[in-house]
């Protein structure tokens, strides 16, 4: 009944979806509809935890009715003195209106307003929804490029969300890897430094850090598949959405082409993962210290290739040079300029810190040096 009943829900969003899409002048999503009717699992009830409350529902536009009775039992002004508490079990936050409180609750309760007609992809926001669309326009309207990687995006709003990525102020106290957000830095430290995995398969050995985790572990128990290619002649079983998306990128769209070139030897990769393995077994490349994974940035022939200027928030770059060993090393730490008042002589120069770093990343020696070039 809750599956039968979150269709409903769904097909609603959707519907809110094409409307605004017939109003307003949004690009249609371009997106492959292969889970477009999909819904999530639903193996629980819906359960308010408002104070005492403990109802559970099987509807889930009934759950978030209900829901909005508690919050909407407030009084409606835009202000509150001393603002107003969630009573959300377990949660301390203090909002200060009524209508942000409506927005806060429905990260407990993962309420969603808006549904994209296209793909079924569900949006907490109309802002969200038309950002969604927007990334699906045509490249040659993508008017903001980033001045870091030259990916481009369609509004401004989008490339400050995007270059907000190449800005690392949150550093892992165990391993020094820097992280664009407080959340990045979380997820990186439950993945790479805890040992715990409390969730548990019914059917083998395996352990997963999270529930999400463990639920697309579980698809590969699956006695029959779940996703079948519908193109004329095709049919191809597969157990995960990634892999039919692959194949359908691959065998049907054509979207096969290498897209990655080493920029030392000019092999051919179609994927990240393998253009990294190259450049560390072949070349011996490291990654600069702070980062845990390479940035590559597309040329004017079409090719990404490894960005060699590496934007690490406020504190300087990172640059990929030839060490004196003939492998190529991060060595370049930090630079930043120094003006004629520090250095009591004329003309503009350069303050630079050197790291020489092992095949592990970790420093062997450091240098700081002054230069006019």
């Amino acid at each position: 009944m809750r599956h039968v009943n979150f269709h409903s829900y769904q097909t609603k969003l959707k519907s809110i979806g094409s409307n605004i899409l017939a109003r307003s002048k949004l690009p249609v999503c371009t997106l492959h509809n292969t889970g477009r009717n999909v819904v999530p699992d639903l193996s629980h009830a819906f359960q308010c935890c408002w104070n005492t409350c403990d109802q559970t529902f099987n509807s889930s536009q009934t759950y978030f009715n209900h829901v909005a009775t508690h919050v909407n039992c407030k009084p409606h002004c835009r202000n509150m003195n001393g603002g107003i508490p969630c009573h959300w079990r377990g949660c301390k936050s203090v909002v200060y209106s009524v209508s942000k409180l409506a927005d806060h609750v429905r990260r407990h309760t993962h309420e969603k307003l808006v549904g994209c007609p296209s793909c079924c992809g569900l949006f907490a926001s109309r802002t969200k929804f038309s950002d969604h669309c927007k990334r699906q326009a045509p490249v040659e309207l993508h008017g903001h490029q980033c001045p870091h990687c030259s990916k481009c995006y369609p509004s401004q709003k989008l490339l400050r969300e995007h270059a907000r990525g190449h800005m690392n102020h949150y550093k892992c106290p165990q391993c020094g890897k820097t992280c664009s957000s407080s959340s990045a830095l979380r997820v990186h430290i439950w993945y790479r430094h805890l040992d715990s995995k409390p969730f548990k398969c019914s059917f083998c050995e395996h352990r997963s850090k999270t529930s999400y985790d463990m639920k697309r572990h579980l698809n590969t128990h699956c006695s029959s598949p779940l996703y079948h290619c519908e193109e004329k002649g095709c049919g191809l079983p597969f157990r995960t959405i990634n892999g039919f998306r692959k194949h359908c990128d691959k065998c049907h769209l054509g979207n096969n082409q290498p897209l990655y070139c080493c920029h030392i030897c000019d092999s051919l990769f179609q994927r990240t993962s393998k253009l990294t393995h190259h450049l560390h077994a072949e070349h011996g490349i490291c990654r600069p210290s702070g980062h845990c994974r390479f940035r590559y940035k597309q040329d004017k022939d079409g090719f990404f290739r490894l960005l060699i200027v590496h934007p690490q928030g406020v504190q300087g770059t990172q640059t990929v040079e030839e060490s004196k060993s003939g492998a190529i090393q991060p060595l370049c730490d930090s630079i930043s300029t120094v003006s004629d008042d520090d250095t009591g002589v004329g003309g503009s120069r350069l303050l630079i810190s050197a790291v020489e770093l092992d095949s592990s990343g970790n420093t062997e020696a450091s240098e700081k040096m002054e230069t006019a070039e």
